[in-house]
């Protein structure tokens, strides 16, 4: 008995396998579960009485005509599993059809070992008379029913599998991640809320399922990739890509997963969207922030070398402009040591962006920098006729070194007043914002261009025609010594820059 015990223990996966087969061929499989487990499950609960029968006795369990059912195992497994179908809206003749191929399962399994003809005929008696006694208990479970406890036994069941629906429909609409379930043809079929709100004009949870405004629409948002993915063999593919949404442009890794349904009945593709703006956005703030770094420890090798020999040039040209021989080239030397200070001046921002640049860190509050300078600010601002306005609300102190926190004042607010046309306003406020303290620059510029913002930052870039591109990478510097951070929002309008500095 050992060999039919060793053969239906080692076997669980064929068994499963071969029964969904046989029921897909024959049609059984349309209100069938379509998750490989609970096929398993079923497998596991037939060869569990199979084997606990086996153990017990070799002899075949016979079915005596004064046998007490009541008392017996195999029986009392065939009323649970009946009960359990029954409820689930299984009717009779669906469900003691479909365990004819379970038995057939079972028989093929037997007759594929080769066994020698005698032991063979003995596995498959016992192992079928161990379904009579199975078909047993469901027909006396069944037939015994009247007809209102079909109708009970219906409403319940419809009570069950609406709650159930309603539970993992609730489960799909609170779900974080953009999820689109899409049907073998890449039409949508439904679609959760979070997706809703990103690409549809809804914002009502359940609209997909229950108005079915976004059904049958055909999924072409990333056609080549799905097209590729449609016609291959991947259980799964994934790829990076952006896209518009409500909510504006947004980076995404897309995940295609095919529909897990053994018995084929949903074929399909679940898309989920997981929203790496935020992981995008800080790995160009690291390689930025790396590039500034390499600029800065460049600035403090080689920024004195060069001011040094500087300064002695500006020294001999102002000496020999001095003689009266050369009183006739005053013009020239003068451009010279103009130009010369020029040079000197790019050097000195240059170095402000060493690292190892000292900071003297002291209490002191954003307010009162902002206005010791805005007189030197709104001067600016007049002599090109723009207008400045500053919107300061209580904060906090917090601890900066004043030299560099008016440097970048200075640099951003310059920048915002050479972003506008004459007439326009600009605009520096400060508030708390969670636990950060915020200093807000807003010019009502024609916004930044598109080919412009990866490298905005970047030493040396610029868009002026007098300009250095070093104002702003210089801003960031100084950021990054105060431990704090640079956001800013750009459209047609104009553009904001916020820096946070984080406090306590």
């Amino acid at each position: 008995m050992q060999s039919l015990h060793d053969l239906i223990s080692r076997n669980e996966t064929k068994l499963t396998q071969k029964v969904i087969a046989y029921l897909k061929d024959k049609g059984y499989v349309e209100y069938t579960s379509t998750l490989m487990e609970a096929w398993r499950m079923s497998i596991t609960g037939i060869s569990k009485i199979i084997l606990s029968l086996s153990k017990k006795s070799e002899s075949i369990p016979e079915i005596g005509p004064n046998t007490d059912y009541t008392k017996d195992e195999v029986f009392s497994f065939a009323i649970r599993e009946a009960r359990l179908h029954r409820n689930r809206g299984t009717n009779y003749n669906l469900f003691f059809g479909a365990f004819k191929y379970y038995r057939q399962t079972y028989n093929d399994l037997i007759l594929e070992q080769g066994f020698e003809k005698q032991y063979e005929n003995y596995c498959l008696n016992f192992v079928n008379r161990c379904f009579d006694w199975i078909e047993l208990g469901f027909s006396s479970e069944w037939l015994t029913l009247k007809e209102k406890d079909y109708i009970d036994d219906l409403q319940e069941s419809n009570r069950t599998m609406t709650n159930e629906k309603n539970k993992y429909l609730t489960i799909f609409e609170s779900c974080s991640v953009p999820i689109v379930i899409l049907d073998n043809d890449c039409y949508i079929d439904n679609l959760n809320f979070k997706a809703a709100q990103l690409f549809m004009d809804t914002i009502i949870p359940g609209s997909g399922y229950y108005g079915g405004e976004f059904r049958n629409i055909y999924f072409s948002w990333f056609s080549r990739e799905l097209a590729v993915f449609v016609n291959n063999s991947q259980k799964q593919f994934s790829f990076e890509t952006s896209l518009d949404t409500k909510e504006g442009k947004k980076h995404f890794q897309v995940m295609f997963n095919r529909m897990l349904d053994v018995t084929d009945k949903f074929k399909g593709t679940i898309v989920t969207l997981h929203d790496i703006t935020e992981l995008k956005m800080m790995e160009k703030e690291m390689a930025r922030l790396g590039r500034l770094e390499l600029i800065g420890e460049m600035a403090a090798g080689i920024g004195h070398e060069i001011r040094n020999p500087m300064t002695t040039v500006r020294g001999f040209l102002q000496l020999i402009s001095s003689k009266q021989e050369n009183k006739g080239y005053q013009d020239v030397f003068r451009l010279m040591i103009e130009e010369l200070d020029r040079a000197n001046s790019i050097i000195s921002e240059y170095l402000t962006m060493s690292k190892d640049k000292h900071v003297t860190l002291e209490k002191h509050n954003l307010n009162h920098i902002i206005e010791k300078i805005f007189p030197l600010i709104r001067a600016d601002s007049l002599k090109i006729g723009r207008n400045i306005n500053k919107h300061l609300q209580e904060i906090p102190d917090l601890l900066l070194d004043e030299k560099e926190i008016r440097q970048l004042i200075l640099n951003l607010t310059r920048n915002g007043l050479e972003a506008m046309t004459e007439g326009k306003n600009l605009t520096i406020a400060t508030y708390m914002e969670d636990s950060e303290v915020v200093l807000a620059v807003k010019d009502e510029g024609n916004g930044i261009g598109p080919e412009v913002l990866d490298k905005l930052g970047t030493p040396f870039f610029t868009t002026k025609d007098n300009g250095t591109g070093l104002g702003l990478a210089v801003c960031y510097s100084i950021a990054k010594r105060h431990k704090a951070r640079i956001d800013f929002k750009t459209s047609s309008e104009g553009t904001i820059f916020c820096v946070k500095f984080l406090w306590q």
